[in-house]
């Protein structure tokens, strides 16, 4: 027999009788309602968005609300008393954003894992990934710390040579714009960053990244380093794309060993390495114009993973055993004011 559908209205006593037990009631059931001041409101709100979810936060707001209009109508407290603060006034808690640790090993297998994917696939129809262009974007985004839409708008006079702080000429790499579309230019390169003041000169010291720069001027027919097969900017959709399907291809491997699929996105492959080299020396690299910005979405807790020689271990068929990535303080590049 189907169950009845419940009235409108009765799903919100279920949801503050809820709130009430599960969120109010262990943490302000022993204060009393007329020395609640906001600033206490206000931080038990947040408690609570801590312990639980915005959600819970939002609904216990809610329900503080009603219970001060209520003791206002009997006389309680004050006319006017309302020390429940509004959405707007109430920010909602934003847990601290994981981050990916890899290091130098554990890049270098994942590199080879995506130049091994052709090959694994065999005979498989379907359009054949573009494993070089992957390998190279997970490349530039760990080693020189940018942006996927920073590295498609490299172009060739951005690749100088210039002294670097010990006076020896080195090759250099200016990050000065992005790729980005709008509905009236459609894809275009900005000669803007997202930030301000970020534009920024980066000392190659990676001969992998050496080696991607080199083939990438070889290879390009036009001004820009990444472009499609007639010569055209690239889409940041397309490698996107090709590391979502570098995920679905390796869902087993990933799956098997617990190792996070977002560490394949181009944007943890930048927290990375910005998270290996310290707050101070990120905010430099990453060109932020708060250190509190670079701590919060690129130096704070990180997540532990499995090593990226597991995948090499699984794919070689022999058995791997299950580790944390150990972070080393080690400078990736340098930034030339």
């Amino acid at each position: 027999m189907p169950r009845p559908r419940k009235q409108p209205g009765e799903l919100g006593k279920v949801n503050v009788k809820s709130s009430v037990h599960s969120t109010i009631k262990p943490l302000l059931w022993a204060v009393k309602i007329t020395p609640l001041t906001p600033i206490r409101i206000y931080n038990f709100l947040h408690e609570v968005a801590r312990r639980k979810s915005n959600t819970e936060a939002l609904m216990a707001r809610s329900v503080l609300a009603g219970m001060f209009d209520h003791a206002i109508l009997h006389g309680v407290v004050a006319p006017g008393a309302r020390p429940v603060p509004s959405v707007k006034v109430l920010a909602i808690h934003r847990p601290a954003s994981k981050l990916i640790a890899l290091s130098d090993d554990d890049l270098a297998v994942i590199i080879q894992l995506v130049l091994a994917w052709e090959q694994n696939r065999g005979s498989k129809t379907g359009r054949r990934p573009d494993v070089r262009l992957l390998a190279d974007l997970l490349i530039l985004t760990n080693r020189l710390t940018i942006r996927l839409s920073e590295a498609l708008a490299l172009r060739r006079e951005d690749v100088v040579l210039r002294p670097n702080k010990q006076g020896l000429l080195t090759e250099h790499v200016w990050i000065n714009g992005t790729m980005t579309h709008t509905n009236e230019k459609g894809l275009y390169r900005q000669s803007e960053l997202k930030g301000k003041d970020q534009e920024r000169l980066i000392e190659v010291v990676s001969a992998d990244v050496h080696a991607v720069l080199k083939r990438r001027m070889a290879d390009s027919h036009g001004d820009l380093l990444f472009v499609t097969r007639v010569g055209k900017g690239m889409y940041p959709e397309r490698p996107q794309s090709l590391a979502r399907r570098f995920r679905a291809a390796h869902k087993e491997e990933l799956d098997a060993f617990g190792v996070p699929q977002e560490m394949f996105v181009y944007r943890s492959m930048r927290k990375s390495a910005a998270a290996a080299l310290g707050a101070d020396i990120a905010q430099e690299v990453l060109a932020h114009e708060s250190k509190r910005t670079t701590m919060r979405h690129y130096t704070g807790t990180q997540e532990k993973v499995v090593s990226a020689e597991s995948l090499l271990a699984l794919r070689r068929g022999a058995g791997a055993s299950r580790r944390g990535v150990v972070i080393r303080p080690v400078r990736r590049c340098a930034v030339v004011r």
